[in-house]
């Protein structure tokens, strides 16, 4: 059995150095170092800033670090042999009633082919769901079944229908709001809040720590909840006017959380370093604490060295604890945690 990863992460070689990977796009090597996957090969350049990486040891619990710099993890993938266009999109309807999307890699073209196939079987998954013809609409609604699969050459390809991730290859290419939200910075708690399946509730207490100039919290108040925003910086006037948003200008870490009986959700995407933003975390989720959840970013300022790795892997101490390098992150990983 196979397992695919897929990571935006050009650092990623230096973290997993001591790990060896199959190469399935030359099966004919021997395992590898995972540093030679991500050697640049202008022949697979393609619009979509992806690496793939293959392995034929399922990782069951691998290492946390590991996991949270991939974008989508592909389980119980497989290998498939076939012959035609046609042929390979049969194989893939056969399979499980559901609509396969194609990554490029490989037989770039081939694969396209066997997706436009795929998609005249299943139009309305084209008409909701391909991130290369219809943006996403927020929040979303339903969540499509689908697999994905890839070509590692001209008859063979892989595919999966056990997907870390709630939309193919994790790309969220929303219907964006270009008028209200004061900066693009939305989009990344959209996207956080689709990869948690769930969302904030009319009525529900929100906290938004290190607001200004309020992107995120014109996105829990668009959804009906009541924003607590705290930062020492304003937010943008036309969203501080908004209903249901509370303004305090002060430190985002010098709250005081146990004036709230309860804060459905705590968010914060501010800029400090993951050992600071550690020891705050371990505050909002003391066992007396009223936080419910959390979405946050760890910022990952310069290069990726070990005591970096190290603060990274402090905030793997709760069992609820999930770290993801989401579509709209650049140099940051986005922290899940629920109580």
């Amino acid at each position: 059995m196979i397992t695919t990863y897929l990571t935006q992460t050009p650092r990623v070689p230096d973290l997993l150095k001591q790990i060896n990977f199959l190469n399935l796009l030359t099966p004919a090597q021997p395992p590898i170092q995972i540093k030679n996957i991500f050697q640049t090969d202008p022949a697979l350049s393609f619009s979509l800033p992806y690496q793939l990486i293959c392995t034929e040891t399922v990782l069951e619990n691998p290492n946390e670090n590991f996991i949270s710099f991939f974008s989508d993890r592909w389980r119980q993938t497989e290998k498939i042999f076939f012959n035609s266009i046609s042929e390979a999109a049969e194989l893939l309807t056969q399979k499980n009633n559901i609509i396969y999307f194609h990554l490029p890699f490989n037989s770039i073209r081939r694969g396209k082919l066997i997706e436009d196939d795929l998609f005249k079987r299943y139009p309305s998954a084209l008409k909701k769901f391909s991130y290369n013809y219809h943006p996403l609409a927020f929040p979303i609604q339903r969540y499509p079944k689908f697999g994905c699969f890839t070509l590692l050459d001209s008859q063979h390809l892989l595919c999966s229908s056990h997907t870390q991730s709630s939309i193919p290859f994790g790309i969220y290419h929303f219907e964006e709001d270009k008028t209200t939200p004061p900066n693009r910075a939305y989009l990344k708690l959209w996207e956080a809040l689709c990869e948690f399946k769930t969302y904030p509730k009319p009525g529900d207490i929100c906290l938004d720590l290190g607001a200004s100039p309020g992107g995120w919290t014109w996105v829990l108040q668009s959804l009906g909840s009541k924003v607590y925003a705290i930062d020492k910086a304003p937010l943008a006037p036309h969203i501080q006017k908004l209903n249901n948003i509370h303004y305090q200008q002060d430190s985002a870490f010098g709250l005081n959380l146990k004036k709230f009986k309860k804060i459905d959700w705590l968010v914060c995407d501010i800029i400090c370093y993951p050992d600071k933003l550690f020891s705050q975390f371990m505050h909002w989720t003391a066992p007396d604490s009223p936080v419910q959840k959390i979405i946050c970013t760890i910022k990952l300022q310069g290069d990726l060295t070990d005591d970096k790795l190290k603060e990274i892997h402090q905030f793997y101490h709760s069992h609820s604890v999930f770290i993801k390098q989401l579509w709209h992150n650049k140099h940051e990983l986005t922290l899940f945690w629920k109580k």
